[in-house]
């Protein structure tokens, strides 16, 4: 049995599947509104949030979309970094 989980817990993550299932549920328009909402949450504006950010706002939006496809699906487990690369690119994060 142990076997069998290590196993499992070894699978490479499809990372067509997950865009997929992530693109499904956000439009692009949903998350520039995630994020114009955590950047106002950050900061004033906007404009005052790209002055002086380090990336709060993005971070918790790839966070929301991550834990969406997490309770959704499966861990990412160590293809995390590679998916929130994936969605940077997809999202234009």
């Amino acid at each position: 049995m142990i076997k069998d989980w290590k196993k499992f817990n070894e699978q490479k993550v499809d990372t067509s599947f997950v865009i997929s299932k992530i693109t499904d549920k956000f439009s692009k328009d949903e998350v520039s509104k995630i994020l114009k909402s955590e950047k106002l949450a950050w900061s004033d504006d906007e404009e005052s949030y790209s002055n002086s950010n380090n990336g709060e706002a993005e971070d918790v939006a790839l966070d929301f979309i991550i834990d969406y496809f997490e309770n959704e699906f499966y861990s990412l487990g160590d293809e995390k970094d590679k998916v929130v690369n994936l969605i940077k690119k997809e999202y234009n994060i």
